[in-house]
């Protein structure tokens, strides 16, 4: 069987689909929401401005490209390395926030936004 078990007042029930079948009060899972960011100051990276100079200083060389939907750098020191992104930052997913990670070494990490509650 799969799906998520709730457990509430010692009953447990099965949630097969908890995106599209939330019950009563419980808000439906979700993964936390990622981010990028930049190891040596700790900032993080919130537009193509910000990445780009980054990217730039690490050697990444922006390329000439006739799509308009993407964003492709390229960098050949150690290697030949690549990375495709959107051409709109909002539409940047966590695959290609790894992509980033992975191609440049310790330069990056993608961590979880943290969320804050506030008490009443």
């Amino acid at each position: 069987m799969s799906g998520v078990w709730l457990f509430r007042d010692g009953v447990a029930t099965l949630v097969r689909n908890p995106m599209k079948q939330p019950l009563d009060n419980f808000k439906a899972w979700e993964p936390p929401k990622k981010q990028l960011v930049y190891r040596a100051t700790n900032e993080v990276i919130t537009s193509f401005d910000l990445l780009e100079d980054k990217l730039f200083a690490l050697g990444w060389e922006r390329c000439d490209s006739e799509a308009e939907e993407s964003r492709q750098y390229f960098r050949s020191v150690n290697g030949p390395y690549f990375i495709s992104l959107p051409a709109d930052f909002t539409k940047l997913k966590t695959t290609h926030m790894y992509d980033i990670v992975v191609q440049s070494r310790t330069a990056f990490e993608v961590r979880d936004v943290l969320k804050h509650h506030q008490h009443s």
